[in-house]
């Protein structure tokens, strides 16, 4: 059973990839949780060693141990029903003189109590946004709303103990969402630990690249196609996504795609390094034209920063094979069919270039006037928020429950200007920092990202010291999905965090055999 555990990987990447890129349901994460732990315990019975497990999955006990503890320490709650009637809400609205202010209260609280019933970190969020924007919209005179107001905001609070890492909210669904995320870094774990030989490594890369070649062409077709409608479910027709601009293949967000492109093009590029002269002319056409594809599918998709980090991996690939003037060559030709792919995506998807454009140039001529991209104001904010708790940090999942509180003033007015053309009333709510990095810091705080950062620190020190290339590819395209990170939140994509966990723990072992090889 232990020598088809690569089928195991490979049945997770695909399944994951091909469903809403794991946002399908929670059905989807179970499965792949599943057969992580399953091969995970295949592993071990072959591989055990104490040393392994306080290798692996030290630094993973720690991040449980205090997520844990800041799940029994949060700083809000929320209210049940018998908090809501001793409120008396009907009778304080109808009591109060000020019809503007009992418009909005009534409004701001109906909200919250709806919102309580599908989302947590919401209902926190409009919470904290009512306190804000009441304080600032009506004089404090102590009137029936100004008291519910308070009344209100002084039974969603918890007294939390101090020293101890807190979590904002604490609730069922926050602990499946850890959970996912606990089993996405434990899926490089697993990879880790059960590939014994190179040839397995290859396998499970093969499957990853002609899967996203495949996907890709999906992608591709599907994008030329597509024609907006109100009774179109996008993604295969079978899942809706947030915004129908931005979807491609079955992932509901471009710049997600591009990121795991990326590390689709380096199994590619690698699987053509090291191709061997007995495989036939077929499997090799396939890895090109699944390349062509993938490469093809970034400016398609629309992601700006998707053909930035594409070409700075594509550069940075070339320096490796100075001394290889037959895959220079062939690498140069790639380089060449680049640009007449971002040519092409061009011409066929004339519309996202066009958006691509215009949202440079208005980015650009904001910059000369003073205005920085929406995306750095949002940094700003989150670095205070950062400040406000830097040890352990807000608690998992926090920044969209938190963020009104640290919210600024430019901020504020940027994310309220979708609400003139609108036409309904509705609170626009900012979900993300669009950097993963600054987000795990005020999640998990200073101490918190501290073992993160330990099964992160392999990666560069690998990349010096190893002298594989296939090893090196790897582990650059895995480099570059964390500088995307920065940029953007590609980690909250389960296809995506999945697929950058499995590369990098298959990049680590694939250099542990050669050296082990070599070392004999």
């Amino acid at each position: 059973m232990y020598l088809h555990t690569p089928h195991l990987f490979i049945f997770v990447i695909v399944i994951i990839s091909w469903c809403k890129a794991g946002l399908a349901g929670d059905w989807i994460l179970n499965i792949a949780n599943a057969l992580t732990c399953f091969a995970l315990f295949l592993g071990l019975k072959h591989n055990f060693s104490y040393k392994i497990l306080f290798k692996c999955f030290g630094p993973l006990l720690i991040i449980i141990l205090i997520s844990t503890i800041s799940f029994f320490n949060p700083s809000y709650r929320l209210l049940n029903e018998n908090d809501w009637k001793s409120l008396k809400v009907e009778e304080a609205i109808s009591n109060e003189q000020n019809i503007v202010k009992a418009e909005y209260t009534v409004k701001s609280l109906r909200n919250i109590y709806e919102s309580s019933k599908v989302d947590k970190e919401l209902t926190i969020n409009l919470s904290i946004n009512l306190k804000n924007e009441y304080y600032d919209k009506f004089k404090f005179e102590e009137s029936s709303c100004d008291t519910l107001v308070k009344n209100y905001l002084n039974l969603i609070n918890n007294k939390i103990i101090n020293f101890l890492p807190s979590s904002v909210i604490s609730h069922e669904r926050l602990y499946i969402e850890f959970y996912f995320f606990i089993f996405q870094i434990t899926f490089g774990i697993a990879a880790y630990i059960c590939m014994n030989n190179l040839e397995d490594i290859r396998k499970v890369l093969t499957a990853v690249a002609i899967n996203g070649g495949i996907l890709s062409f999906a992608g591709v077709i599907q994008s030329i196609t597509y024609l907006p409608s109100d009774n179109l479910k996008e993604i295969w027709g079978i899942w809706d996504t947030p915004e129908p601009r931005y979807f491609f293949a079955s992932f509901t967000y471009k710049n997600h795609w591009s990121s795991f492109s990326i590390l689709v093009i380096s199994s590619v590029i690698c699987l053509l390094y090291k191709k061997n002269q007995n495989e036939n002319f077929a499997f090799i056409l396939t890895l090109y034209f699944s390349l062509i594809l993938l490469i093809i599918s970034i400016p398609l998709s629309g992601s700006r920063s998707g053909i930035i980090f594409l070409l700075i991996f594509i550069i940075l690939t070339l320096s490796f094979f100075r001394k290889r003037i037959l895959f220079l060559s062939k690498t140069l030709l790639l380089f060449i069919i680049i640009f007449l792919s971002i040519f092409l995506a061009s011409k066929t998807g004339r519309n996202k270039a066009n958006e691509m454009i215009t949202n440079t140039k208005n980015q650009i001529n904001g910059l000369f006037d003073g205005n920085f991209p929406f995306r750095i104001m949002l940094w700003k904010d989150i670095v205070g928020q950062i400040q406000d708790k830097p040890l352990f940090g807000h608690g998992f999942n926090s920044y969209k429950a938190i963020n009104p509180k640290y919210q600024s003033a430019e901020v504020y007015n940027e994310r309220n200007k979708v609400k003139i053309n609108s036409h309904h009333d509705f609170n626009p709510i900012v979900g993300y920092a669009h950097n993963d990095w600054l987000e795990k810091i005020s999640e998990f705080g200073l101490v918190g990202s501290l073992p993160i950062l330990v099964y992160l620190f392999p990666i560069p020190m690998c990349f010096i010291s190893t002298r594989s290339i296939t090893t090196k590819i790897l582990l650059l395209g895995s480099m570059v999905f964390l500088i995307y990170a920065f940029v953007d939140f590609p980690t909250r994509t389960p296809c995506s965090f999945l697929l950058f966990s499995l590369i990098v723990g298959l990049a680590l072992k694939y250099d542990f055999i050669i050296k082990k090889k070599y070392s004999k």
